[in-house]
């Protein structure tokens, strides 16, 4: 997984920080905590529980159900990566607990309760790379 730090330069890594690399600030900090717990929690009643894909045990990298503060963070993780000349592509973006239950029984991950993939607060990005192939999970 490919992500790009505060000062610009990509990292292999699963997770990103809030800060890119145009300074702009996504944190829970940007906001108050109670508008942004609103928020998510809005997104994950009104979006995310009415998405067909919900107990999906198939890879789901859809961007729209991603929460738009973190939407916009990956947005600007991947246009920040392209200037840079790497190209990044969203691999998975919600994740339902059949899927994780799924990864942890292939040893794909040592999360046995799906974490913050669930409520659209997260995104793997790949690099892309022309002669990879990505096969599909059963």
């Amino acid at each position: 997984m490919w992500s790009i730090g505060s000062d610009g330069k990509p990292y292999a890594g699963r997770y990103f920080s809030p800060l890119t690399s145009t300074g702009a600030d996504l944190s829970r900090n940007s906001r108050s905590n109670e508008a942004l717990e609103t928020t998510m929690a809005s997104f994950y009643e009104d979006v995310i529980k009415n998405d067909p894909r919900i107990d999906s045990v198939k890879r789901v990298s859809d961007m729209a159900l991603l929460e738009p503060v973190t939407r916009a963070a990956i947005s600007n993780i991947v246009a920040d990566a392209k200037a840079l000349g790497i190209d990044l592509m969203v691999f998975e973006t919600y994740r339902s607990q059949a899927r994780q239950q799924e990864l942890f029984n292939q040893g794909a991950s040592k999360l046995r309760v799906v974490g913050v993939h669930h409520f659209g607060l997260a995104c793997d990005l790949v690099k892309a790379i022309a002669e990879a192939r990505v096969s599909p999970m059963p």
